[in-house]
């Protein structure tokens, strides 16, 4: 649903959730005004920053990863090295050693998302730059769940997991009423072959 199409009622819920000040006075094209600036400026923190210098990490540098699954992840290599997270977006450090070891030992953890390696330049040394065009952070998730051009082209392409993750995402928004815009329920219920119930 556009912005010009919703309810007063229903803008003013999207802008305190979006914690704008002053919205339970705003009229109605205000609130429009805002709430596309601010859908703007969350574009603008997702796009890639200006290349910073590379650095070359050692096996004892600590990476952080990130829990893309929609529950529990945990991991135990051969090493007997083992990480647990308890919840989407949980984040942890490891050794970039280890997580080379994950990618040789036990690649499907990496290529199927089910963790996010959230430093550039280990995702650069692991030759996975290719695989993680199609795999988003937290926030980027939430760009995406604001827009249903750019989710239905990101679905198409995600690996398994982290179509299954953001399917999961957006189908519990919608159910909470957290999203209100249903070309992203049939994005999702297209992208996933799945029925929501709203």
């Amino acid at each position: 649903m556009k912005l010009q199409d919703m309810t007063v009622t229903q803008l003013k819920g999207m802008a305190k959730e979006q914690g704008v000040d002053g919205y339970k006075t705003m009229k109605k094209q205000e609130l429009i005004d805002i709430l596309d600036t601010q859908e703007e400026k969350k574009v603008d923190k997702v796009k890639p920053e200006p290349k910073k210098e590379k650095k070359k990490l050692d096996k004892d540098d600590y990476v952080e990863i990130m829990n893309n699954t929609s529950g529990k992840y945990g991991y135990i290599g051969r090493s007997g090295f083992s990480v647990s997270m308890s919840e989407y977006g949980d984040v942890v450090e490891i050794p970039f050693g280890e997580l080379r070891r994950m990618k040789a030992e036990n690649p499907t953890h990496i290529n199927n998302a089910y963790i996010i390696i959230l430093d550039d330049d280990a995702v650069e040394q692991l030759y996975l730059g290719n695989l993680y065009h199609n795999i988003f952070t937290r926030d980027e998730v939430e760009v995406l769940l604001q827009n249903p051009d750019k989710l239905e082209i990101a679905l198409k392409k995600m690996p398994n997991n982290m179509r299954e993750t953001v399917g999961s995402i957006a189908i519990q928004r919608l159910k909470d009423g957290q999203i209100y815009d249903m070309r992203i329920k049939k994005v999702v219920e297209e992208g996933l072959g799945v029925t929501i119930d709203v």
